[in-house]
């Protein structure tokens, strides 16, 4: 199941992130506001890469499910709440409260990548005992 969210959200942030950044620079947006929409789109292309890995680190089954889906979703929800929230302040003048929430929420969804592999050795070991880890 986090599989196909993952691979959703990786592709339609893929596609935003390249229609958003055309937008950016085609738009005729001034420097600063075409700035940060450069920003906002290269967020959402490098987060659509992040979730199509750990897609394909969740079909492999070698981690733990809940921090695997928390990282995902920390990613996902992170990644639309300061992308949209940096092209929506220049696109419709909404105001960019959101994007520290969006920001805070990649922080936390990377952290939890990186401990991903801790995850696996600890149930691995409650599991087959310490001895079958190597």
């Amino acid at each position: 199941m986090p599989t196909r969210i993952f691979l959703l959200a990786a592709g339609l942030f893929g596609a935003a992130g390249v229609a958003m950044g055309a937008h950016g620079s085609h738009g005729g947006f001034e420097a600063a506001a075409a700035a940060q929409i450069h920003v906002a789109s290269t967020y959402l292309l490098l987060h659509a890469t992040a979730l199509a890995a750990l897609a394909a680190l969740a079909s492999q089954g070698r981690y733990a499910r809940a921090p695997l889906r928390l990282c995902g979703f920390c990613l996902t929800l992170g990644t639309l709440l300061f992308s949209s929230s940096l092209y929506l302040h220049h696109a419709l003048h909404w105001p960019t409260r959101l994007a520290p929430a969006g920001g805070g929420l990649l922080i936390l969804g990377w952290i939890m990548l990186v401990t991903l592999p801790l995850w696996r050795r600890r149930n691995h070991r409650r599991r087959h005992g310490f001895l079958t880890i190597f």
